[in-house]
């Protein structure tokens, strides 16, 4: 007499999704990361001597920041917008409410900065800050906002998602730095 076959391969089957159940939770368990927001020490004071020592122009920094912006980039490196030889001072904020904002100065190709940080944005209008004329860009989708101005051999950029407003506020608190800073 031949055996039912209904039983057990609904056994078989339960069996085999356990073993498949199994096996995945295994591979997640060994492979998970956490996205949560990890925070990395900066080394500014390398990155600004590095960048006051190069001295072929007179290197910004922000003073008067709002204390919660989080400082999470800080470099001095070759401009990947201009000719060898370029240079370029970063420094990336993080706000506590998760905008960005940056300062870019360079002695690279201004136009190719000013359309890379604004995302291709459009540049229209001019704001008067500490007595300097600053040009305004922005893009709506990404959403970005710069403002810009050439100081001579070089150009400084402050772009971000937070407001013109705290973009100005950046800009009217900037100063040349010293090799001692």
């Amino acid at each position: 007499m031949a055996k039912k076959r209904g039983r057990e391969t609904a056994r078989d089957m339960v069996f085999s999704m356990g073993a498949v159940l199994l096996t995945v939770l295994i591979i997640l368990g060994v492979t998970y990361r956490s996205h949560s927001q990890q925070s990395f020490a900066v080394n500014y004071s390398a990155a600004l001597q590095s960048a006051t020592e190069a001295g072929s122009w007179p290197i910004q920094v922000p003073t008067h920041l709002p204390p919660e912006y989080r400082l999470t980039q800080a470099r001095f490196e070759p401009e990947s917008y201009g000719k060898p030889g370029q240079s370029r001072w970063y420094l990336g904020y993080q706000t506590p409410s998760h905008e960005y904002l940056s300062i870019w100065q360079s002695d690279g190709i201004l136009k190719k900065i000013v359309m890379s940080a604004s995302n291709d944005g459009i540049c229209s209008g001019t704001v008067l800050v500490a007595g300097h004329l600053w040009f305004k860009c922005q893009n709506a989708k990404p959403k970005s906002r710069v403002i810009y101005r050439q100081l001579g051999p070089d150009s400084i950029v402050i772009s971000g998602t937070v407001s013109f407003a705290a973009l100005q506020q950046v800009a009217e608190n900037l100063r040349i730095a010293t090799k001692s800073q």
